[in-house]
């Protein structure tokens, strides 16, 4: 590749990397008018608008058509998605929940959390071996698990449930062949009749957000689906254009402005515990990222 078109590559899968991690890290302010919603519900909305916008983009295309034939054909790839199903709904459930009831702080710790939790599992599964820096930067983290648990009950259930759900997703999409519009399609398709379940259960209980007059609201929760999706295909298209090592520094961007968000906007309580706790997360980071640097100069 010539190296003008080198760079634009790069500086197209930046922007895309920047559209995708920065989306994320503003989903509070889409999510948190839904306070009122059952995060359940909330969840069946963004699965349910998924799969449409998704079927409309793969079920009339032949070649897309033809890729989702080859991966559900393979019983390996059809147990792996459905896997990868339940971690990434379990995740999108747990960020709505933290969103919803005011712990965007907790979330913001989770994807802290969530690159060294993946490093260790890079270890404990694919036998990868464990440099110094993220010896220690994984030992930091820990410290900062144990402090932040200290004092208060299943204070780190929402963080440690975010960064295994979505560390323990990346682990299985890395392991599965298949591009990333297709494979969050059957991702989809495998929990949209539960979703679709959970929403005439709440329809019939009288209790279903639709079924309430809220204009706003309905259209929050209908446009959850491409607000779902769209991050999610910025990062494969940045994924597709960039080094890794790129894409690893990308990712703090959304914990970052999570927790700007949450102590700032929200006002959400950041007191000694959780700001000893996230120091530890940080210097772990810290130290992680600059023995890779200097290892690889």
């Amino acid at each position: 590749m010539p190296p003008d078109a080198d760079v634009a590559t790069r500086r197209d899968g930046l922007l895309w990397g920047l559209a995708a991690y920065g989306a994320w890290g503003l989903f509070p302010f889409y999510f948190r008018p839904l306070r009122g919603v059952d995060p359940l519900e909330v969840l069946a909305h963004r699965i349910l608008w998924s799969f449409v916008l998704l079927a409309a983009v793969v079920l009339f295309s032949a070649p897309r058509r033809a890729a989702l034939v080859a991966t559900l054909a393979q019983p390996r790839m059809r147990l792996g998605l459905l896997a990868s199903a339940v971690f990434i709904a379990t995740n999108w459930f747990t960020y709505t929940v933290a969103v919803t009831t005011g712990r965007v702080l907790e979330a913001s710790f989770g994807y802290f959390l969530n690159p060294l939790f993946s490093v260790a599992l890079g270890v404990m599964v694919l036998g990868e071996r464990l440099s110094v820096g993220l010896r220690v930067g994984v030992g930091l983290a820990l410290v900062g698990c144990l402090v932040a648990g200290t004092g208060q009950q299943l204070s780190m259930a929402i963080p440690l449930t975010l960064a295994f759900s979505f560390g323990l997703y990346g682990l299985l999409r890395n392991r599965l062949a298949v591009d990333p519009l297709t494979g969050l399609f059957v991702e989809t398709g495998v929990t949209v009749l539960p979703a679709v379940g959970v929403i005439a259960w709440h329809a019939h209980l009288g209790q279903g957000a639709l079924t309430v007059a809220t204009p706003g609201r309905d259209l929050l929760l209908v446009l959850a689906g491409p607000v779902t999706t769209a991050p999610l295909l910025a990062f494969a298209a940045a994924a597709r254009r960039l080094p890794l090592s790129t894409i690893g520094l990308l990712q703090y961007l959304t914990p970052s402005m999570l927790f700007v968000l949450a102590t700032v906007a929200f006002g959400e309580p950041l007191d000694l515990r959780r700001l000893a706790s996230f120091a530890c997360i940080w210097a772990g980071l810290a130290v992680a990222l600059l023995l890779r640097r200097r290892a690889a100069v």
